[in-house]
């Protein structure tokens, strides 16, 4: 390879390495800008926007500060609807039960790239830009949790030695409980993937 060819073969990787690593160097140089600095050089863009002038961590210490309370808030609220969905489809007969149950399970092939822009839209309408709402009820709809507590709530019947596909109808009309009280006394306090499942919803949260 000759030395011209080599120069250009170098400075075109250069320049698209560039390129690539630019949004995460602005991204992290803008995290110890304070908050009026971090769009002033962007528009249009100038080499002030990947360097700091002064620095600050007050971003920082709102993360922290924030993140126990949405990473606890987020796993019982995880738990609370991914638990009763899963008792209502393992448990429960009701019509269009399996066809609404394949819909549930088709989207996750959905990546989550394709839902970042509608989720945007739904949580600026809603008003919740900058809220602990946007960061707590989203991720309520999760499936990891859900598919879980199914998975008990179907092979719960061999460990109560209850017939295969029984659901809590016989339990309701002997002692006069509703669906939610059933599943509360019933099954949930047995459903020990809920317990492991809590764990990673937290670690989630927590992390993210």
């Amino acid at each position: 390879m000759s030395t011209m060819k080599r120069i250009l073969t170098y400075t075109t990787l250069l320049v698209l390495a560039f390129i690539f690593l630019a949004p995460f160097l602005w991204m992290t140089v803008s995290s110890f800008k304070p908050q009026a600095d971090i769009f002033a050089s962007t528009m249009p863009l100038q080499w002030e926007a990947f360097w700091v002038s002064q620095p600050t961590l007050e971003h920082y210490v709102k993360v922290f500060n924030a993140v126990p309370f949405v990473a606890v808030t987020v796993t019982f609220g995880h738990l609370l609807v991914a638990s009763l969905a899963a008792f209502a489809f393992a448990r429960l007969q009701f019509p269009g039960r399996d066809a609404l149950f394949i819909v549930v399970l088709s989207t996750m092939i959905i990546p989550g790239e394709v839902t970042f822009m509608p989720l945007f839209m739904v949580i600026k309408t809603l008003g919740w830009i900058d809220q602990y709402a946007a960061l707590i009820v989203p991720p309520c709809s999760a499936l990891s949790v859900f598919f879980c507590c199914v998975s008990f709530f179907e092979i719960f019947p061999v460990i109560w030695k209850m017939p295969p596909g029984s659901t809590v109808a016989p339990y309701r009309v002997s002692t006069g409980t509703s669906y939610f009280r059933s599943a509360r006394q019933h099954l949930l306090h047995w459903d020990c993937s809920c317990l492991w499942a809590s764990g990673e919803a937290f670690c989630g949260r927590w992390w993210s």
